[in-house]
């Protein structure tokens, strides 16, 4: 009953979000009308209206939105590249041992790899977990400060906290561009700041202590692991990754 209540209220948000789009086409024109004397005297013969013809919010957000996905694929994979290769080679100097062992007692290897698998799915519990407080947390912040939309941007954040590193930028991107069109320089800082005192607390401080407790296994293990489970459910590869 929860969730169909929240589906409900997401649809009627995001319903409401289409709605107003047109309405940074008039807070953009706004600018343009204060510097159209100075573009005059300036011998530009350029006025607002056709300016204002050429400012299409759809067009934007739909450019916004590819920029961003083919930015987030290109540094996303790069990342797991890099991550990859740094991984292998810290585990390079035991894999002879570890290989022994497992070849010599298979039981026990068995054991450890019924091990790794309990604790990725450790891992994707206490990600949930730690995304829906995020999410939870960016949602109160934006509704303190009265930024429109809250919830939905708080659903984003939970959303692409599990995106590693870049996940927290996506998130935020929105509703500052939102309060820098309709409320102002001084509150899209304030959201700014927010965001950066949650990404602070959640991924620098929070996340990492409860990941490392608990785990103990190859660092390596998880990463393929979550690679290979992320890629066989369609879920964007990488999308669970411990490592922001």
């Amino acid at each position: 009953m929860l969730m169909v209540l929240l589906l409900a209220y997401l649809g009627t948000s995001l319903n409401e979000l289409a709605r107003t789009l047109p309405q940074y086409r008039s807070s953009l024109v706004i600018p343009l009308q204060r510097i159209e004397p100075w573009l005059q005297r300036a011998g530009i013969g350029v006025s607002v209206d056709e300016l204002a013809k050429y400012i299409d919010p759809n067009a934007a957000m739909t450019l916004v939105t590819n920029l961003l996905t083919q930015l987030s694929n290109a540094m996303s994979s790069i990342f797991l590249l890099l991550l990859t290769v740094v991984f292998m080679l810290l585990e390079v100097p035991q894999l002879p041992e570890k290989l022994q062992q497992m070849m010599s007692r298979p039981l026990e290897g068995m054991a450890a790899i019924q091990r790794a698998l309990d604790s990725v799915s450790h891992y994707l519990v206490l990600k949930t977990a730690i995304s829906i407080v995020t999410g939870l947390v960016a949602w109160g912040m934006l509704a303190a400060l009265d930024v429109r939309f809250a919830f939905v941007w708080g659903l984003l954040a939970f959303a692409l906290n599990y995106i590693p590193n870049i996940g927290s930028v996506l998130a935020a991107l929105p509703p500052i561009i939102q309060v820098l069109v309709f409320n102002g320089f001084y509150d899209a800082l304030l959201v700014l700041a927010g965001y950066l005192l949650i990404n602070l607390v959640f991924g620098n401080i929070l996340e990492p202590r409860i990941m490392g407790r608990g785990l103990g296994l190859s660092t390596l293990v998880v990463f393929l692991s979550l690679i290979f489970w992320g890629l066989a459910i369609r879920s964007g590869g990488h999308v669970a990754s411990p490592f922001r």
